[in-house]
């Protein structure tokens, strides 16, 4: 309980954001490590000059790669691990389209959550007269670094997606007594952003594996705590300095402060952190996500028993895992540890 006297005139809106402010800075007190490890090693450069240099990186645009050579396998190794775990509980596989429509957005309220992270998807209005100028205002020998939408587009229908998950529980709904279930997709995700470094710690579009479970409470609980421990596994088996700590997640509430402390105090996402050894920072690659009954309630998807489904989700972003081991053991795989190299399937 927090008590707080005032002293002199005060408004409303001046009180509530110093709170939030204050609540802001706290959250940390409550933040729970379930796993740590203060491996050292050597390798203490930004690969990513080096990755840059060896052309197996290659920057196509701000907060955006293409990736072959030594970098692209890598990428791949980590991928096949991913899958691995995702098969081992027998999970649906599914491949979706990158876009969502416009009533998925809605029903989680993500335009109002998120609108700093949505890239929408626009195209050329339909008739001839609007493909005419928009073709001639646009031709090669015109100057433009960019594309003006105030003018021949549609208004958006669609928008490229901010997760993998969320689609998969979007098909289910208005669902009726949905069995338990895992499953899992791997896509790429579309972000506005960037990283404030050029490198690949934070990226416009990225590729993320999910293992998704759904069903009643018991069983989403159990899976939570099944792909936790899948985590542990994960970094445990890669040497890493890691850690996995409680944080704070983006689904529940349009009320920053009561999600921060609900989510806190309910440890709703579990963060897998990696120590980038130049920066002496910590990385997010990826997270275990315990979604209660949100989308049940924003899908309409029941259980056998007529009440909405729980969720929970463990994700993995290659690109930041594969950046991750690059900062802790160098570019050049075959020097890396033996167990990593079994581990990852590297040659």
């Amino acid at each position: 309980r927090l008590s707080v006297e005032l002293s002199g005139e005060i408004s409303e809106d001046r009180f509530n954001e110093v709170m939030q402010n204050l609540l802001y800075v706290s959250r940390s007190i409550s933040r729970k490590t379930l796993y740590e490890k203060s491996e050292k090693h050597l390798y203490r450069d930004n690969p990513m000059q080096a990755l840059l240099d060896s052309g197996d990186v290659v920057r196509a645009a701000e907060g955006m790669f293409s990736f072959q050579g030594s970098f692209l396998k890598l990428l791949k190794a980590c991928q096949a691990y991913a899958l691995g775990i995702a098969e081992k509980y027998n999970a649906v596989e599914q491949d979706h389209p990158v876009l969502w429509p416009i009533d998925l957005y809605k029903k989680i309220n993500y335009f109002s959550e998120f609108p700093q992270q949505v890239i929408m998807g626009v195209a050329v209005e339909n008739s001839f007269e609007a493909r005419d100028d928009f073709a001639n205002n646009y031709e090669k020998e015109k100057t433009y670094q960019s594309v003006s939408t105030k003018e021949h587009f549609s208004h958006a229908t669609y928008g490229l997606q901010c997760a993998v998950c969320d689609i998969c529980y979007y098909n289910m709904r208005g669902g009726r007594d949905h069995q338990n279930t895992v499953y899992t997709t791997c896509n790429k995700v579309f972000r506005n952003e960037s990283s404030a470094t050029g490198s690949l710690d934070r990226l416009t579009t990225f590729t993320v594996r999910d293992v998704m479970f759904v069903g009643d409470r018991d069983f989403v609980l159990l899976y939570r705590q099944k792909m936790l421990d899948e985590a542990e596994e994960l970094l445990r088996r890669l040497d890493l300095e890691c850690k996995i700590e409680t944080a704070d997640d983006p689904f529940f509430t349009n009320d920053s402060v009561v999600k921060n402390l609900f989510q806190s105090a309910s440890e709703l996402k579990h963060e897998l952190l990696v120590k980038l050894n130049h920066s002496d920072s910590f990385m997010a690659v990826g997270s275990v996500n315990l979604h209660l009954d949100f989308f049940g309630q924003a899908f309409d998807i029941q259980a056998p028993d007529s009440t909405p489904v729980y969720s929970g989700c463990f994700g993995i972003g290659f690109e930041r895992l594969a950046y991750a081991l690059c900062c802790q053991y160098g570019i050049d795989t075959q020097k890396w540890p033996v167990q990593v190299k079994e581990t990852l399937k590297l040659e």
